[in-house]
This record gives C-alpha cells, sequence and structure tokens, in this order.
C-alpha cells in the first residue's frame, strides 16, 4: 500500500510540474525583472548618455586611486551599468543616488543637476563633485585634497556663474557645502578617517 502512495504521489506532482510550465517560465521572468539594469539612456533625460558618463565617472576615480576599487579591476560598470566600488548621489535631488546600500537602484543623470561621487572605501574616499551643464560633463576632482585636488569654492563660484536651476541657489550651496553628508562609506575600523576634509 505504502509503495501505491508514494506512485501516486510522485505521478502528481510529474503531471503538475510538466502540465504547468507557464508557472515555470513565469516564476523566471519574475526574477529577471528584480535584477536590475541601470543600461536604459531613458535614466537620462536626453542630454547625456549613461554609460558614458558614468565610465567617465569610473575613470576619474581610477586616475585618483589605481586598482582601489572592490576587486583588482578598480572602478568600472557591471553588466547592470552600475559603478563598482563607489557610490553617486545627486546633490540636487537626493533621493537620486546609487549605492551599495541601495544597489537595486539606479541613479538618472539630469540637465543641471550636481552629483558627489566617490569610493566607498573611506580610507580612499576622494570626493569628486560633477554637473551636468549644457550638454557637458564638468567634474571637480579630489574636493579639498591638500596640493592635490579642486577646492570646494570652486565648486560653489561655477554653480553661481553658471547653473540656472528652478531651486533656490541657497539650499543647493548649502548641501555642496555638506557634500560628505551625501554618501555612503564604509570603514575598515572605527578609526577610519576622510583623506581630504
Amino acid at each position: 500500500m505504502k509503495k501505491n502512495v508514494h506512485f501516486v504521489f510522485f505521478s502528481l506532482i510529474s503531471i503538475w510540474v510538466f502540465a504547468y510550465p507557464p508557472i515555470k517560465k513565469t516564476i523566471r521572468l519574475e526574477m529577471e525583472k528584480e535584477q536590475v539594469s541601470c543600461c536604459s539612456d531613458t535614466l537620462s533625460d536626453g542630454k547625456y548618455n549613461r554609460q558614458k558618463v558614468i565610465t567617465e565617472f569610473a575613470n576619474t576615480l581610477n586616475m585618483l586611486k589605481p586598482n582601489r576599487g572592490n576587486d583588482k579591476k578598480g572602478f568600472y560598470l557591471d553588466q547592470k551599468c552600475q559603478l563598482v566600488g563607489a557610490f553617486i548621489w545627486d546633490i540636487t535631488d537626493t533621493l537620486n543616488n546609487e549605492t551599495i546600500l541601495n544597489d537595486s537602484s539606479c541613479i538618472a543623470l539630469r540637465e543641471g543637476h550636481i552629483y558627489h561621487f566617490s569610493p566607498t572605501r573611506i580610507k580612499y574616499s576622494y570626493s569628486n563633485i560633477a554637473i551636468l551643464n549644457n550638454g557637458r560633463v564638468i567634474i571637480f576632482k579630489a574636493i579639498n585634497c591638500p596640493n592635490r585636488g579642486d577646492k570646494l569654492e570652486d565648486v560653489i563660484q561655477f554653480i553661481i556663474d553658471s547653473l540656472h536651476s528652478s531651486e533656490p541657489k541657497e539650499e543647493l550651496i548649502n548641501r555642496v557645502k555638506n557634500y560628505r553628508k551625501y554618501g555612503a562609506y564604509l570603514g575598515t575600523d572605527e578609526q577610519s578617517e576622510f583623506i581630504c576634509k
């Protein structure tokens, strides 16, 4: 009797699996949907090729800190077109960010927006500020790093002189002055410190 019960049970399971292949396909498609791809240019307002801009961010980071990403390749775009080993944070729209803490989101690139990008590791944390202005990507590198980078005052002056934002400039400039608040960093220990102030 036990053999018959097992046989019937496994027979029913087999029939169900073969009779309902659309369920397996639906489950697979749902899993694929969950894997986010940031490669689409719908994430920009049409003036910027997302892959080119993010690659330019990666090249900037590799120039400042070669081979210091998450692996020996340094900083690069992965198959989902996300920047590996670093974060990108929109200072104009602070809810728009791409970090290791939120790898299911894709940062949108928009005209007139200001972006803070840096390696996620605090000990390699050269902060850079990119401004998208009239189809160009202006990058201020290694902000406030002694004998190395651009000055925060230069970024602020550029914003005052060139950027025509619908947002009040005072609020935006205050966020730029506090750019370190808009990032996601990893410390190797409690005494990890930022390289530049």
